[in-house]
């Protein structure tokens, strides 16, 4: 049960600091630009994909994210099975141990 709640914990704070990153993300519009100047080899290939045959070529993407909910809830998914599985295989562990021991190796 232990780690069940912290599975459900993990997941909700996990979509919860992905969404506040997204918003704060796309809030400032970053943008990747480049200045591609034609020279040599590339003169002619640039020209194709140019609108004018200056000898500079600048193009910009805007950088946008979008978030889907079936994403977010495979996520809390995936955190929640982990941490259940994590919880699994430490209490195997442990009833494998004699108390005798476990009391022994107390530090």
């Amino acid at each position: 049960m232990e780690n069940l709640f912290i599975g459900i914990i993990g997941a909700i704070s996990g979509i919860g600091l992905g969404v506040l990153g997204i918003y704060f993300f796309n809030q400032f519009g970053i943008t990747f630009s480049a200045n591609v100047q034609n020279s040599g080899a590339f003169t002619g290939m640039m020209s194709r994909f140019s609108q004018n045959n200056n000898q500079n070529v600048t193009s910009s993407i805007p950088l946008s994210i979008n978030y889907q909910i079936a994403i977010m809830l495979l996520g809390a998914g995936v955190a929640i099975v982990g941490a259940l599985v994590a919880g699994f295989f430490g209490a195997l562990k442990i009833t494998k141990l004699k108390p005798q021991e476990a009391l022994r190796n107390l530090e």
